[in-house]
């Protein structure tokens, strides 16, 4: 049963008591632990004032039952007009952020997604995914576009980034376009590792920073894999997580020794610089300075708006929707030389194409090509 946390309260707290008591007695919540917060534990004897809920399969199911009933009446006339003319459902733009990007992506959730084919797709989705979307399809039709910034990581959430991947590869939008290709950076945050720990010295690491970055951006081999197998593990989907763990300092991995060997012996100088750090701050430090750079710097939709590209930004990825697919592959191929415009290195990307019926085509790790015709490539983005 997902962990679905719904509030966490004071037992006996009089505004919700009754109200939980309900739900309880109905079986659509139920208590997932006690806990005694560290602020309180001092006032209370140390007894578990506080309880953490999670939504049952119950309460799911009718959650859900409840969402799909708000998403068909909004999608009919009636419904539409209801939420136009009513000021209790006027739009609710929560733009936290105003400069270019954000209000691209804002532009993009109401004039360009077409939420009435969304909702027909969803239909035919695993349970676990169309009630997720559900969700989020229902504050849409209500006009409810929010687009936030994790200021720590520097990356948006919106509805879309929200929506299951499933679902992303199958929209339409109003225009008629179609994802034509996904592309996201090959290990992008450990690729950036060497730079993050650069940032944090003014002690010389080029010899060892050169050699990181080889193995990150120039060489064929996946370099997880290497890693993997110079630790004496197997990398696969249940393992590849853990090394993106221990670079966050997480110390619970149960590879930890493995990688710790590796890193202090092929790289000691950036080993120490790293391990003095505040290691928690890695990853989201990455994703803002590194990640978004890249991904999220505006250049990069404003090329997709002259190549006739919808870019819709999801985190570590973009995904490129077209009628053309010849501007989609022009689009890529000038996206891949931004990276060597902004750090003088290429970062390595999987590509992964679609035909006209959703269906994949294509999943390459592109190599970066020599430096040489850089240059012309990149006065697109300038």
């Amino acid at each position: 049963m997902p962990r679905q946390s719904v509030r966490t309260l004071f037992h006996g707290d009089p505004r919700y008591k009754t109200y939980l008591d309900i739900l309880e007695k109905e079986e659509l919540i139920k208590v997932d632990h006690r806990y005694v917060p560290s602020a309180i534990a001092a006032q209370t004897g140390g007894k578990p004032l506080c309880k953490r809920y999670r939504i049952t399969k119950k309460g799911e199911s009718l959650l859900n039952d409840a969402n799909e009933a708000r998403i068909k009446f909004n999608l009919t006339s009636e419904g539409k007009k209801i939420i136009r003319d009513s000021s209790s459902c006027r739009r609710k733009t929560k733009q936290v952020i105003t400069d270019v990007t954000a209000a691209r992506i804002l532009r993009y959730l109401k004039e360009i997604i077409n939420i009435d084919e969304l909702y027909e797709l969803n239909k035919v989705q695993p349970w676990e995914e169309r009630k997720h979307n559900n969700s989020i399809l229902a504050s849409l039709t209500e006009h409810m576009y929010e687009v936030s910034l994790n200021d720590k990581t520097g990356r948006f959430y919106t509805p879309y980034t929200n929506m299951t991947r499933s679902l992303k590869e199958k929209i339409k939008l109003k225009d008629g376009q179609i994802l034509r290709c996904k592309i996201d950076a090959r290990s992008c945050h450990p690729s950036f590792f060497g730079l993050y720990c650069q940032s944090l010295t003014d002690e010389d690491i080029t010899g060892e920073l050169l050699i990181w970055n080889h193995i990150f951006f120039v060489q064929k081999e996946h370099p997880m894999r290497a890693i993997y197998k110079e630790c004496g593990m197997e990398y696969n989907d249940a393992t590849k997580k853990y090394f993106l763990s221990y670079l966050n300092g997480s110390q619970s991995e149960r590879y930890c020794p493995q990688f710790t060997k590796w890193l202090s012996t092929n790289f000691p100088k950036m080993f120490i610089i790293w391990s003095n750090s505040d290691k928690s701050k890695t990853g989201s430090t990455i994703s803002k300075v590194y990640e978004s750079a890249v991904f999220r710097h505006p250049k990069v939709t404003e090329l997709g708006e002259q190549l006739g590209v919808t870019v819709c930004d999801n985190h570590d990825e973009l995904m490129l929707y077209a009628n053309n697919e010849r501007a989609v592959r022009a689009f890529v191929d000038i996206f891949k030389s931004f990276s060597y415009q902004i750090f003088n290195l290429k970062i390595v990307l999987k590509e992964e194409w679609f035909d006209e019926n959703g269906k994949k085509i294509e999943a390459d790790s592109i190599i970066p090509e020599d430096s040489a015709g850089e240059d012309n490539k990149s006065k697109h983005l300038k």
